[in-house]
């Protein structure tokens, strides 16, 4: 590589032309698909399941909830592991959830045979909540008699730091202050490529997983993470990225054990 020369990138010809192929685009012979069933309020703890009805639609081969996974917590964030626990992102999330804290949270998973049948067995679930207090604003989250969010309280996280100088006596030193209260609507950057994942075992001891992730060696530690699965027995593969900025959730629902091989698809429309 040199200063003033065009470097051309090794996948562009095959991408503009179509021809590069991405997660999607994979499949396996006799592949399962797997999709959640989301918690339908924004903050609540789920009293009880009724599966009875989508584990009777045929072609649906297993239900996993909360109960069938550890219960162990990972970062949502994926960031490089460091080894001062003060720096590390946040483990503020389990694989499956009795604990809803937003309305789309993960409670359950169904396997079926395609995506479809999956879809309509996840509709089928009847979920009963006892619901609580939405904590959606700052006020309501650091009240007194506020609902705990996480297990660790309800700052999961801070950090604070200075620039310019002190910041009360600029103020109290200023000719004019104004205070007000702003709110924007929510941003998600949308990208070009849906979450999504296939994962299937070498063996009896070993999973891989293919996922549309940008950061194959942090997939690896959090599914290690969440699955309480040995790092050693964890195979990531990334194919062409048709995304940048995505969110890096780690594709871990394509994860279960009964089964060979599952894939998992994250779509926009709910």
């Amino acid at each position: 590589m040199s200063i003033g020369k065009p470097i051309e990138r090794l996948d562009a010809v095959a991408k503009v032309t179509g021809r590069a192929r991405y997660t999607e685009d994979f499949t396996l012979q006799g592949m399962k698909h797997a999709v959640y069933v989301r918690s339908t309020i924004a903050h609540g703890v789920v009293k009880s399941l009724n599966l009875e009805e989508a584990s009777m639609l045929p072609g649906v081969r297993a239900i996993f909830t909360y109960e069938d996974v550890p219960d162990t917590l990972f970062a949502t964030a994926g960031h490089p592991y460091s080894t001062d626990p003060n720096h590390r992102d946040p483990y503020d999330r389990n694989l499956l959830t009795k604990h809803v804290r937003y309305e789309g949270d993960e409670i359950a998973i169904i396997v079926a045979d395609t995506e479809l049948i999956a879809r309509k067995a996840a509709r089928l679930v009847k979920v009963e909540y006892d619901e609580l207090p939405v904590l959606n604003t700052p006020e309501r989250i650091l009240a007194d008699e506020a609902e705990q969010i996480h297990p660790t309280g309800n700052i999961v996280g801070a950090h604070e730091f200075v620039v310019g100088g002190d910041m009360k006596e600029a103020i109290d030193s200023s000719e004019y202050t104004l205070e007000n209260r702003y709110k924007t609507a929510m941003v998600q950057h949308c990208h070009l490529e849906n979450h999504i994942a296939y994962a299937y075992m070498e063996d009896n001891d070993n999973i891989t997983v293919v996922s549309s992730t940008q950061i194959p060696h942090i997939a690896r530690r959090i599914i290690s993470e969440a699955l309480s699965f040995p790092m050693g027995q964890i195979k990531v593969i990334k194919h062409i990225l048709a995304e940048v900025l995505e969110r890096n959730r780690m594709s871990l629902s394509s994860l279960w054990r009964p089964f060979s091989h599952s894939k998992w698809t994250e779509h926009r429309y709910r």
